[in-house]
């Protein structure tokens, strides 16, 4: 049983259709256009509501990040570099 969902829908009949679907110039438009009716649509009369429509739209960007690149690969983590070469002990 796999618990990390991402690789559960990676692994899933669903995965390649949702990567050709964010592909395309209608995702990327569509996700631009939501965003900026999410924007435009949101009144402050205060700072505290100025600051909660700030995190409401960095929860925007960061859903549709995550949204988008749903199938992308884990990006694997480079090795330190250990110089064989250089003695640190002087």
């Amino acid at each position: 049983m796999e618990l990390d969902a991402k690789k559960r829908f990676c692994a899933g009949p669903h995965a390649k259709g949702w990567s050709d679907t964010t592909a395309t110039e209608m995702f990327e438009e569509a996700a631009h256009a939501a965003l900026a009716t999410m924007q435009s649509s949101q009144v402050a009369a205060d700072t505290s509501a100025a600051s909660a429509n700030y995190w409401r739209m960095e929860g925007a960007r960061q859903f549709l990040a995550t949204l988008t690149h749903l199938t992308d690969a884990q990006p694997q983590r480079a090795k330190p570099i250990r110089p064989q070469n250089l003695n640190h002990a002087t």
